[in-house]
């Protein structure tokens, strides 16, 4: 039932549901009441919530989102637990995903401007590539990997904000969950050739996924829209992945071809070095049509795609008017009394109720690393027959 107390907030509305968590729209309020900003609460779902392998997932989303102060990255405002429930506080973002844009754009025959794509896109490396650079506060390199990105990670705001989202199923130096299985995290769409395989993923590994998310930008569907898992491999290991089509707005595609042709490179040697490099070659690509658009240009640019955008926004805040006080889409300032949650979650828990799950776990990888290995040499076979 909406609105409900939750801790410090009031949970105002169901926005989102996952695999393993749902979000509401929720409110802070100030101290005297006359003033609130929505935020958006992500919590364990609750036929997850006595989960060990599910509640350290949830953990080390919290730890390393908390860590991650950029502006093209969805803030952390606080996490807790509260009703028996772990929850993590985040930036809400009015606005769309790009899978919307993408989908929206298309079933009106229309096309996303370049200059927009290449904003969104830069802007999403910019994220990442600070991501994979970040240290912790003892200067140790926090390794962090998004292994996640695709069009509904991504969110533009009515503002002209491009934010990176969930990191829940991101890789890093200090994740408590590790499993066989990590190699299946994420959208396999999107994945890079080494994340496909389970090899250990790097930045470069994101960078694929970026590439990916532009390419679906320009052309309105997803590179592998429509084939299985073993066709995809296929294509990769043959390399047979298809140019990025033109755009009206490009007279000479081959400059984007070619930056697209090494960020998609099968062997991550032959790609950009990092995302930071990959971003600059996109610029060079603006730099013909006048740069990359603007903020102010993205915003209008979505206004005027989506135009009841700005109506729903606002009949969301009127459905909330009731609470008497004012309302703000602006992000909230660092919360000083963030609680980390950097207990061991295995403490409080009985060994037995861990043990099944890593038994099951285990089970469950060598089995599906043998049924991917069984795939890769049959692909191989095939290719060398043929």
């Amino acid at each position: 039932m909406y609105p409900r107390a939750y801790g410090k907030y009031v949970l105002l509305e169901h926005l989102a549901v996952g695999g393993m968590s749902e979000i509401d729209l929720a409110r802070l309020r100030d101290e005297d009441g006359s003033f609130a900003r929505f935020v958006a609460i992500k919590r364990i779902k609750s036929d997850k919530a006595d989960e060990p392998h599910t509640i350290r997932m949830f953990l080390d989303e919290t730890r390393i989102t908390a860590e991650l102060e950029h502006a093209n990255i969805a803030q952390v405002y606080g996490s807790g637990r509260t009703q028996d429930e772990y929850y993590i506080a985040l930036e809400y973002v009015p606005g769309i995903d790009v899978r919307m844009l993408v989908n929206e754009v298309r079933d009106r025959g229309h096309f996303i401007p370049m200059r927009v794509i290449l904003r969104i896109v830069c802007d999403v490396l910019a994220g990442l590539h600070y991501a994979h650079q970040l240290c912790d506060s003892s200067g140790q390199p926090m390794k962090i990997v998004h292994r996640d990105v695709n069009p509904r990670n991504i969110m533009v705001s009515v503002r002209g904000d491009v934010k990176l989202i969930d990191f829940g199923v991101a890789k890093a130096a200090d994740r408590l969950e590790r499993t066989r299985t990590d190699h299946v995290k994420g959208k396999f769409s999107y994945m890079a050739p080494e994340h496909m395989s389970g090899q250990d993923v790097d930045g470069r590994a994101d960078l694929f996924s970026a590439a990916l998310t532009l390419h679906e930008m320009v052309s309105g569907k997803g590179l592998f829209s429509g084939l299985t898992h073993l066709q995809v491999m296929h294509r990769m290991m043959a390399g047979a992945l298809a140019d990025t089509p033109s755009h009206p707005d490009l007279p000479d595609p081959t400059p984007l071809r070619v930056v697209q042709r090494r960020a998609l490179a099968f062997e991550r040697v032959d790609r950009f070095r990092d995302c930071d490099a990959y971003r600059r070659a996109l610029e060079e690509v603006a730099k013909p049509l006048g740069g990359l658009a603007t903020t102010t240009e993205v915003a209008e640019y979505i206004q005027r795609t989506d135009p009841s955008l700005s109506e729903r926004l606002s009949a969301m805040v009127e459905r909330h008017s009731d609470l008497g006080v004012a309302w703000s889409f602006e992000p909230l300032p660092p919360d000083e009394e963030v609680e980390l949650l950097r207990e061991p979650v295995t403490e409080s828990m009985p060994k037995r109720s861990l043990l099944l799950p890593g038994i099951l776990a285990t089970v469950g990888a060598i089995l599906l690393g043998t049924a991917v290995a069984v795939a890769i040499v049959a692909v191989v076979w095939w290719m060398q027959v043929n």
